[in-house]
């Protein structure tokens, strides 16, 4: 039997896959399992024998049983074809995702950087101005002689009241409209007796200045204002000029400024809008900044906060300061807050643990160096 032949009418020496016994005349050989049959055995019909026949090489035929996995494998395919248009759709689902979440995080680094250059820019603008509350409106129609007679009444109020001298006044202007006059009924008088009318609030009024280091200095100095004698500006009060964003920093700073007041800390402000500190800690903070200087009392080390108590007051006053080479010998920091070691001050005891090497004298060599010399 010639190897490539698909059916025979002679003897082929195979046994047929159904029947086990020799396929002698009229056999077909399945294009799957290689296997040859009868034609009875398989029931295949007379005209399907020939035209597979006149086919020759070019036929292809299979078993019952190779025709019955095809039907599960083609179940199967059909399976596999269906999870793989779900699995592509998801895919596609995911990359359209991810490509609009790309878009939306570009988009919002965008809006970020835009927004933070824009805030740069405006505080970049507004960085010599000041605000001044309560400060009385001049009366008058002349928009150059009121701006005169603000410019003069600003150089008062710093150098007279403030205690700064020689400041360089760049322009003043009142923020919002003009407010008009309140009335409000007379006491005990008849309801068609014409009410008092009462001034306005004056507007906050906008002055810049020459420049940023001026600003700093006489907001450093606005506490001259306490000991006015002027009744012109007993109420007044002066702010930076800030931004929305710095508004909310600063609301936020003083906002800590009253709870680290309720806990007991003393003589604290908010220096250049930065944190809420006071003089002493603001030169301990340079010092450390100055010589790489930690400062243990804020490391998980130290057991305790508060060094200072006197009543309800409290301060973490004391501090213990390390250079990084000493920091690597600090084993534990302790603050006897509760005064349970030590009750003789209003300061706490603190503890400190180290761990330092050991090295046994010699007491030998010591004493020797201490003999008196032979004559």
């Amino acid at each position: 039997m010639a190897d490539d032949k698909k059916v025979s009418d002679t003897e082929t020496n195979a046994d047929c896959g159904v029947c086990d016994r020799p396929v002698r005349k009229i056999g077909v050989l399945c294009g799957l399992c290689e296997g040859w049959f009868h034609v009875g055995c398989e029931k295949l019909s007379k005209d399907d024998y020939e035209k597979l026949t006149e086919l020759g090489d070019k036929s292809h035929w299979f078993c019952k049983t190779c025709r019955s996995k095809f039907k599960g494998m083609k179940k199967e395919i059909q399976v596999l074809r269906e999870d793989n248009k779900a699995l592509k759709n998801r895919l596609e689902a995911v990359e359209k995702r991810m490509d609009d979440l790309q878009n939306d995080i570009v988009r919002d680094i965008k809006e970020k950087v835009i927004e933070e250059i824009r805030e740069d820019e405006e505080q970049e603008r507004r960085k010599s101005n000041l605000v001044i509350y309560n400060l009385p409106e001049p009366e008058g129609t002349n928009a150059e002689e009121v701006g005169d007679i603000e410019e003069a009444v600003c150089q008062q109020l710093f150098e007279q009241e403030i205690k700064v001298q020689e400041v360089a006044v760049v322009s003043v202007k009142r923020l919002g409209k003009p407010r008009e006059r309140e009335v409000r009924p007379r006491p005990n008088a008849n309801a068609a007796e014409p009410g008092v009318a009462d001034k306005p609030k004056p507007r906050p009024l906008l002055v810049k200045l020459i420049d940023a280091k001026t600003k700093w200095t006489i907001l450093k100095n606005c506490k001259n204002l306490k000991y006015t004698q002027n009744d012109i500006f007993k109420y007044v009060s002066v702010t930076p000029d800030m931004t929305y964003k710095q508004r909310q920093e600063d609301k936020r700073l003083r906002d800590e400024l009253r709870r680290r007041k309720g806990m007991g800390e003393t003589n604290l402000y908010i220096s250049k809008g930065d944190q809420a500190i006071n003089e002493n800690g603001r030169m301990v903070l340079e010092m450390m900044e100055e010589n790489d200087l930690i400062r243990i009392n804020d490391t998980p080390m130290c057991n305790g906060t508060y060094a200072w108590s006197r009543g309800n007051q409290r301060s973490a006053i004391d501090l213990i300061l390390a250079n990084r080479e000493a920091y690597n010998y600090v084993q534990e920091m302790f603050i006897d807050e509760q005064k349970e070691l030590y009750d003789l001050s209003d300061h706490n005891l603190i503890k400190l643990k180290l761990k330092l090497n050991e090295r046994k004298p010699n007491f030998n060599k010591d004493a020797e160096e201490h003999l008196p010399e032979e004559n």
